[in-house]
């Protein structure tokens, strides 16, 4: 959902128009914003099916369903930041959207393996990507909730940041 953030544009010099009226940064800014609104509307229907399905099938109060529903939703909606951050970076490097997809997939792959392989000398490498902080997500009730969400703000302000960086410099 998040691959055609800036990449399509750029390719097609139509940033030329709005950078008339509009800064890089205020063009950025909304394109990941859009992007994550788009993706957030997903999983809020996803997350509303889910919730009539629970409140048809089991035997729960409506407030528990209710309650249970918007906490996951919250957790899933701050999970999902780091993603589309990741995928900002890729978007502002490439020049296609299908380009953005399929180097978003292998960079994410790629990254995976390679804290696989270098986790047992360098553990803090594991944190170059959100799926971290997971297990901390799931398990709501533990203390670790505290370095958790700031820890995911810090990784999407972080990709953010890269991807900031390397849009300003494209010539658009």
């Amino acid at each position: 959902g998040a691959n055609n953030q800036l990449a399509a544009d750029a390719s097609s010099g139509s940033f030329r128009y709005l950078l008339s009226r509009c800064t890089r940064l205020e063009i950025f800014i909304s394109r990941f914003l859009s992007a994550y609104f788009l993706i957030a509307i997903g999983i809020g229907l996803a997350c509303l099916a889910s919730t009539l399905i629970s409140m048809d099938n089991d035997n729960r109060e409506l407030s528990e369903t209710i309650t249970y529903a918007l906490q996951s939703l919250s957790l899933v909606l701050l999970y999902t930041l780091p993603y589309v951050a990741f995928m900002s970076i890729i978007s502002a490097f490439m020049s296609s959207a299908l380009g953005t997809i399929l180097l978003g997939f292998c960079t994410y792959v790629i990254t995976f393996f390679f804290i696989i392989y270098l986790n047992s000398d360098i553990p803090s490498i594991r944190y170059l990507l959100p799926n971290t902080f997971k297990d901390d997500l799931i398990a709501m009730a533990s203390n670790d909730s505290v370095i958790t969400i700031p820890g995911i703000l810090a990784m999407t302000a972080i990709y953010l940041c890269i991807a900031w960086i390397i849009f300003r410099k494209r010539n658009i």
